[in-house]
């Protein structure tokens, strides 16, 4: 199977602004007429593209998957899937809730492809979409498409089959207990794995029916020389047997991670979580993931199995 790391790629800063660039900016109602405009080399109109990043933003902030895939362009959806493009959207409504622009730029428009650069007021995707540079769009047949996602993907390779056990690993996969590292000298470990006994359910603790609750201990080390905010992290646990995804669970005395590490610190954190395992197994695959590093995400990944 592939896991989040294309959906998190297909969502860069670059993918978001694409999306949204019509929302600022006057155009026609379509997805793909032309309009009016005279078309580029007989390709497609920039009028054409803002309806149609205008069609690709009310679908993300409707969380339409397949209305988003299928604006994809033709590489793009050969990476990825209807349902990982789901969790990508689950994960973007969590974090920024509904996108808007407040400023559009369209450049090097040939009419076979542009690029989209805009700013929403976020400070992590203006950021990411500064360093980057805008995301491309690509004119397939007669449809403007959104054409930002990972070329690092590996997927069709033999870590991505679906099986029992090891059948479900990926080559880069982590054990527990084994950090990662980023470029700028900040580490997370995924140190343990437990399940939540039910005398650790408060009686206003809600836990969904049929699903077994567990703990997933992280450790973060800040060797930078510079302060990192913690909210920046995020972790998503999903399935590598027939798939599913963990719901995060929020127990009494939980406590969030929030806050700054200063140079040099290291703090332990606790996230709760519920997985139904009568459904989709017991074998879990836990993703790291840092909101500041959009554009190129790295994203590491450790294996760990729930209590039977």
């Amino acid at each position: 199977m592939r896991h989040t790391r294309t959906t998190v790629a297909l969502f860069t800063a670059f993918a978001v602004m694409g999306a949204l660039t019509a929302c600022g900016a006057d155009g026609g109602d379509g997805a793909g007429g032309g309009g009016d405009a005279t078309p580029a080399e007989a390709g497609g109109t920039e009028e054409a593209l803002r309806a149609a990043v205008r069609a690709n933003v009310d679908a993300i902030n409707g969380g339409r998957a397949d209305a988003v895939h299928d604006l994809l362009s033709e590489r793009c959806r050969a990476r990825t899937t209807v349902e990982e493009v789901g969790f990508g959207l689950e994960l973007i409504r969590e974090l920024y809730g509904n996108l808007t622009l407040e400023e559009v730029t369209v450049r090097d428009m040939d009419g076979n492809t542009a690029v989209v650069e805009g700013k929403t007021g976020i400070e992590a995707l203006d950021r990411a979409e500064e360093e980057g540079g805008g995301g491309r769009w690509v004119h397939e047949k007669g449809e403007w498409r959104n054409d930002e996602c990972d070329d690092t993907d590996t997927a069709g390779t033999d870590g991505d089959t679906v099986g029992e056990g090891d059948a479900g690993r990926a080559d880069t996969d982590l054990p527990l207990g084994e950090p990662h590292t980023w470029a700028d000298k900040v580490a997370l470990t995924i140190t343990d794995v437990s399940g939540i006994p039910a005398d650790r359910i408060g009686e206003y603790d809600h836990v969904p029916e049929g699903q077994a609750p567990f703990t997933v201990t992280l450790t973060i080390t800040n060797g930078s020389g510079d302060p990192v905010d913690l909210e920046d992290f995020h972790l998503s646990v999903r399935g590598i047997t027939t798939g599913g995804s963990a719901d995060s669970v929020y127990l009494d005395g939980s406590e969030f991670l929030e806050g700054r590490l200063a140079a040099g610190q290291t703090r332990e954190h606790e996230e709760h979580f519920s997985f139904d395992t009568d459904k989709y197994g017991h074998d879990i695959v836990i993703e790291g993931n840092r909101l500041s590093d959009l554009v190129n995400p790295d994203s590491p990944t450790w294996i760990a199995a729930l209590d039977r």
